[in-house]
């Protein structure tokens, strides 16, 4: 069974129909279960992703947390739990982790690989190939029948078709009733954002560069990033424009600077970072920082 829809969130009460007057009833661990399988949904528009669907009183903070909580690769219940108290029915009691967080699975899959960077550099190298695939079920750890805690998502495949980049997402098993608004927007997020990710040692490959004194300069006028914007109470992150990108050889003392998630970057010792400074953040330099600073990370 098959549905297309440009607006998943205002297809969602056809979606819990469609299953309740055509769903098989099963019982997988003894639990009564609507099913249909295999059921594809197509979304052609992931913009159009954030739950607000009077059927459905969901939490719209919860999945931008639980996409951060994705993107550091984290599987500990002290963050998650904070925007979603019920998180805490499926940790490991004896390790208060998560057996099946995606976040180490994509990103540090088995200690060794970040599958979505060599997914990637897959799609960089060959527009047109089928193997750019991050896997996130794990035989090794997941057969085993007392775990509570089994993804459900098990497998993202990337292809680049007619200059758009399609994700599928095979699912063992999905709660439509709880999970899919959050599943939904997660997945449709990590495909907008590795949609648009872009190394800047490439835009001089893509741009014209010309010399302005020493530097090597490229102008992108149709290029945006995500930035920090804040007021004298609030900070937030935009998308803005980004009006140029500079290169130049530096004879610099240089800095490493790596986050408590494992993020890394090195920069000069005059480069300007941010740092969280009460409610706003405020500019310093690399040998003003110290450990436990909080520092932006896009």
């Amino acid at each position: 069974m098959e549905l297309i829809t440009d607006n998943l969130p205002l297809s969602y009460a056809d979606i819990l129909q469609k299953i309740l007057s055509e769903g098989d009833k099963v019982s997988p661990r003894g639990k009564l279960t609507y099913e249909i399988s295999p059921f594809l949904i197509r979304s052609t528009n992931p913009r159009k992703r954030f739950f607000a669907h009077p059927f459905r009183d969901a939490n719209p903070i919860f999945p931008l947390a639980e996409l951060l909580w994705f993107f550091q690769a984290r599987d500990d219940l002290e963050m998650i739990r904070h925007y979603n108290a019920r998180m805490a029915e499926y940790v490991n009691p004896f390790n208060n982790r998560f057996n099946g967080a995606y976040g180490p699975r994509l990103f540090n899959y088995m200690g060794q690989l970040d599958q979505i960077s060599a997914v990637y550099s897959r799609l960089k190298a060959d527009r047109d190939t089928r193997r750019a695939i991050a896997v996130i079920y794990n035989p090794m750890k997941d057969h085993v029948d007392s775990l509570i805690d089994v993804p459900c998502n098990i497998i993202l495949h990337f292809m680049i078709r007619k200059d758009k980049l399609n994700l599928t997402v095979y699912v063992r098993s999905q709660d439509t009733l709880r999970g899919f608004c959050y599943d939904s927007v997660s997945e449709d997020a990590v495909i907008a954002l590795s949609d648009r990710q872009v190394r800047v040692r490439d835009l001089f490959n893509e741009y014209e560069s010309h010399k302005e004194g020493e530097l090597n300069v490229v102008h992108t006028p149709d290029l945006t990033c995500l930035s920090v914007s804040q007021t004298s109470k609030t900070a937030q992150t935009i998308e803005a424009a980004v009006s140029k990108i500079i290169e130049h050889d530096v004879d610099k003392e240089m800095y490493e600077i790596e986050t408590e998630s494992g993020r890394r970057v090195i920069v000069t010792k005059d480069h300007s970072m941010l740092k969280k400074q009460g409610s706003a953040f405020v500019a310093a330099k690399p040998s003003e920082l110290k450990i436990g600073d909080e520092l932006p990370c896009l």
